[in-house]
């Protein structure tokens, strides 16, 4: 007497995603160009980068590298927030502006890290990629020219009906303290 029995059960199988992709920066170098004047949390620029994992694992976190920037004091000018969406892998880093850039001018350039946000550094999976970026702080109009000839704003120059054409009546003379040119 063979009695055979048969049975069925499903069986469901879930594949986890492993952290085994590093992220990408859309573009190899970002710039950009700001007033001195941009108020504290302008936004400056956004950098953007994708990573193919899963879930989680796809998430990226954006930082400022502190010893990459140059000069030093760039980094306390300017901040990253990291604006993560699952709209097709794309993650964004927001640059904004961390202290006031009034007489600041100049050029700023710093290093953006790109980072697993899930990733595990002991197994080696957590990776991370480096872009560089360049913020041009440009001089606002800060002041008014300031007359150095003649020495006030309430100065008239009398001109006889006489004089010919094209004859110099007054040679007058101003300074713009913004950028120094006279």
């Amino acid at each position: 007497p063979d009695v055979r029995r048969r049975t069925t059960t499903p069986v469901y199988i879930i594949l986890l995603d492993v952290n085994d992709n590093c992220p990408r920066f859309q573009q190899s170098f970002y710039s950009r160009t700001v007033i001195e004047t941009a108020d504290v949390g302008d936004q400056v620029l956004e950098v953007y980068a994708t990573d193919l994992d899963e879930g989680i694992n796809r998430r990226v976190r954006f930082t400022i590298d502190p010893a990459s920037a140059s000069p030093q004091d760039g980094f306390d000018l300017f901040e990253i927030l990291s604006v993560n969406s699952d709209r097709a892998n794309l993650q964004s880093g927001r640059i904004e502006v961390k202290n006031s850039l009034r007489n600041k001018a100049g050029t700023y350039n710093f290093t953006v890290i790109a980072s697993d946000i899930n990733g595990d550094n002991s197994t080696g999976t957590m990776c991370s990629v480096r872009v560089p970026v360049s913020v041009q702080v440009q001089e606002a109009i800060n002041d008014a020219p300031r007359w150095i000839r003649p020495p006030s704003a309430n100065f008239s120059i009398d001109v006889l009906e006489s004089q010919y054409r094209g004859m110099l009546v007054y040679d007058c003379r101003a300074e713009d303290v913004n950028n120094g040119d006279a």
